[in-house]
């Protein structure tokens, strides 16, 4: 079980880099596919936040193929997530993945 308020410090690689991988990153995912990448949580709570102050939580993807798989992830169309990192990951056969959710509101003096 994955503690969200425990960052994950190790980071995969954001792109495919080896020949395999890029194979099996391009491979279409079926639904007996998509099963097997998930999430491991359904949500994340950030509680009740401060205006200008920021929470980080942990999204971890798991990987249950027999091969690599590219996991991204547009934190951009949401201003208050836009500090989230990685946008994307390779994940390997069989692990885990954490991505760093970052919530911040910023409300402008104006």
């Amino acid at each position: 079980l994955i503690d969200e308020n425990k960052i994950m410090k190790r980071k995969f690689k954001p792109e495919p880099s080896t020949a395999e991988e890029t194979h099996d990153c391009n491979l279409a995912l079926s639904n007996d596919d998509l099963v097997l990448v998930w999430p491991n949580v359904k949500s994340l709570n950030f509680g009740t936040l401060c205006v200008n102050s920021k929470a980080t939580k942990t999204f971890a993807v798991t990987n249950d193929l027999k091969r690599s798989v590219v996991v991204r992830i547009d934190f951009g169309e949401h201003d208050e997530l836009v500090q989230s990192t990685p946008s994307s990951q390779v994940i390997p056969a069989g692990a885990t993945a954490g991505f760093d959710v970052t919530f911040f509101y910023h409300k402008s003096d104006s």
